[in-house]
């Protein structure tokens, strides 16, 4: 009678995590809070009542050791079923509580059921934490807790989501050892992550294995094999396991029709994918909205207006209600092929289709515009936003800049940033160097220079993109002393400039007839950890060859194939123009040679002064005939 009412005392602290009345999430330090007011209750009744009767007897010992056990059993008891409560009702969404609780289910004296380990397990994979799981795994091997399929199905599809399904294979192994058959599920997760990993042939070979073992695929693991396939381009492959499946008595899905749909469409066979989807309908399967998109991309891609138009009918009739990406590739090919010409026209097509135009859409249609070079258009369109109260972001902004800047409207482009500011948006990097790119197009560098400090003067950092931009514009229009001072302002800031800023600066350097600073330059790249690529030996090569210095250049063209950067063709035609400038055709005729033998060939500016050289008097025969090869 004694114990009862303790048990009830207990009983009553705790049954807060029985009633199931409130659906809070997990709090795992309240949890353990009234778990240790119940222990703490329990132990108060139990020294009251044994204060009163005689001490140190054996009865009174066993008693409290039958006390103790009752304690920790009921206690592990109310953790189990808590644990259990928040995985079946999916409140066990923190992962830091999952691990906790893992831990606490090791340190338990009596051993919960694998069960218990499997949904925590499951839960932290579902958290993506693939790697957690696979330590855990290993913490409880050192417990001596022996996994079952479950636990293994659990860590395969862990080490497939961490693209090692190598190491998922060796567990169908250790199953085996351990006396367990693996099941369809065990072989559908190996397939896919086979499949995802690009190994085709092992995926395939592993489904042969799983139907010689007597296992029959289900609509999950065929769907995977015919995705692979798919992927892997073998859509004739993906075809044939397509009627397997249907052999074997298991339905195709609207997801397993789709892949191959897609991939039909993407290979250009139209036919092929219209008859599948017919196919599809035929048996009663509704066509999605994927199957819908790549037909629609193919018969677009492939100029089938009439097809189109029919299949848009046949869309709207089976009432498939299309998504964003279907609408904007309207779009953008009704524009390009000229068949919508006004924007609002554009924006009832869109309304029409059931799409509500947002900042994403209207940026999509104004980009399209910009892209071919129709600002008028693409204004328009800014300005409907404003119309239909959808306000346009910096992102809007920086694509009507960069197409003002396209076609050389500065101004234009100039009030749009006041614009931004009136509308307290702050201009980025992208908007800064586009402006900036836009004025070097002109020759406007002082005003390029302007947006640089106002740029910096916002708090925007320039990049490598904005700098490259500027010496490259300098240097072409032979403003090398602002190049320079530009470039010594780099490295005194010591910014990360890369190979791209030191090859600008090179070329700039051979034409301002500053060959030893270039050279100096040049050498030096390998000490700050750059490595010269094939640009930056060509601009080398063609300095070294306008001051005539042939032998220098040759020997620089040895160390590109000494490193294993090899010389392009643009490489060979430098040097070969310069022997011939130098009147050695013997040598350009080597060249010329080498380069034939590497798959190159003369360009037109090599092409014409071999021509030159072909009408000149006093050419040996033997070398007119080998020129005329090469002409």
């Amino acid at each position: 009678m004694m114990f009862l009412l303790v048990h009830k005392t207990a009983f009553a602290s705790a049954s807060v995590f029985q009633s199931g009345i409130t659906r809070k999430p997990i709090n795992l330090f309240s949890f353990f809070k009234n778990y240790a007011l119940a222990l703490a209750s329990m132990s108060s009744f139990h020294s009251q009542t044994c204060s009163s009767s005689t001490t140190g007897t054996y009865t009174d010992t066993i008693w409290k050791s039958r006390i103790e056990k009752k304690k920790r059993r009921y206690a592990q008891t109310q953790f189990l079923n808590f644990v259990r409560e928040q995985c079946k009702d999916n409140r066990l969404t923190n992962f830091d509580d999952a691990v906790s609780i893992f831990n606490q289910l090791l340190q338990m004296g009596s051993r919960p059921s694998i069960v218990d380990f499997n949904q925590i397990l499951g839960k932290i994979a579902q958290m993506k934490r693939y790697s957690t799981v696979t330590c855990l795994y290993r913490q409880m091997g050192m417990f001596g807790i022996v996994p079952d399929v479950c636990t293994m199905n659990i860590l395969t599809n862990c080490y497939c989501n961490l693209n090692r399904p190598d190491f998922g294979f060796s567990l169908l192994g250790k199953m085996l050892k351990l006396g367990y058959e693996p099941g369809c599920r065990t072989f559908a997760v190996l397939i896919n992550g086979f499949c995802i990993d690009g190994k085709i042939v092992r995926a395939v070979a592993l489904f042969n294995a799983m139907v010689e073992r007597g296992y029959w695929p289900d609509v999950v693991t065929y769907g995977s094999m015919i995705n692979g396939l798919c992927k892997a381009g073998d859509t004739s492959a993906a075809i044939g396991m397509l009627r397997k499946m249907e052999e074997g008595g298991c339905k195709p899905d609207r997801v397993v029709y789709s892949v191959i749909v897609d991939r039909l469409c993407k290979d250009g066979l139209l036919i092929e994918g219209l008859s599948l989807l017919s196919e599809m309908i035929g048996k009663g399967i509704s066509m999605d909205v994927v199957s819908y998109n790549s037909l629609i991309h193919g018969l677009l891609n492939s100029c089938q207006w009439e097809e189109v138009s029919g299949f848009l009918k046949e869309v709207k009739h089976r009432k498939i209600v299309q998504d964003l990406q279907t609408v904007c590739m309207l779009t953008d090919m009704l524009c390009a092929e000229g068949l919508i010409t006004e924007p609002k026209c554009v924006i009832e097509f869109l309304i029409q289709r059931g799409v509500e135009p947002d900042v994403v859409t209207y940026s999509i249609l104004m980009d399209g515009y910009c892209m071919r070079d129709q600002m008028d258009e693409a204004r328009k369109v800014f300005d409907l936003m404003f119309e239909r109260a959808c306000y346009p972001d910096a992102w809007c902004y920086n694509i009507l800049i960069k197409g003002y800047c396209r076609c050389k409207r500065i101004d234009e482009a100039m009030s749009l940033i006041e614009e931004m500011d009136n509308k307290r948006l702050v201009p980025d990097t992208v908007t800064y160097n586009t402006l900036i790119c836009g004025m070097c197009s002109l020759g406007r560098h002082k005003a390029a220079q302007e947006v640089l400090n106002e740029m910096q003067a916002h708090g925007q950092l320039p990049d490598i993109f904005t700098y490259s931009t500027l010496l490259d514009s300098l240097c072409k229009t032979q403003n090398f002393d602002e190049a320079m001072r530009i470039f010594e302002e780099m490295e005194t800031h010591r910014m990360d400039t890369d190979i791209v800023i030191y090859c600008i600066i090179i070329d700039g350097m051979c034409r301002a007839g500053k060959l030893k600073l270039a050279r100096e330059i040049f050498s030096s790249l390998p000490e700050k950890g750059l490595q010269p690529n094939v640009r930056t030996y060509t601009t080398m090569i063609d300095g070294l060859c306008n001051e005539e210095l042939l032998d220098e250049a040759s020997e620089l063209l040895k160390r590109m194939d000494e490193t294993r950067c090899f010389p392009n063709d643009c490489t060979y035609n430098t040097i070969i123009r310069g022997f011939l400038r130098k009147n050695d055709t013997s040598r350009a005729m080597e060249l010329l040679h080498v380069m034939a033998e590497r798959g190159f060939s003369a360009d037109s500016y090599t092409k014409s002064m071999l021509v030159d050289l072909l009408s000149a008097d006093g050419l040996h025969p033997s070398s007119r005939e080998r020129i005329q090869n090469y002409v």
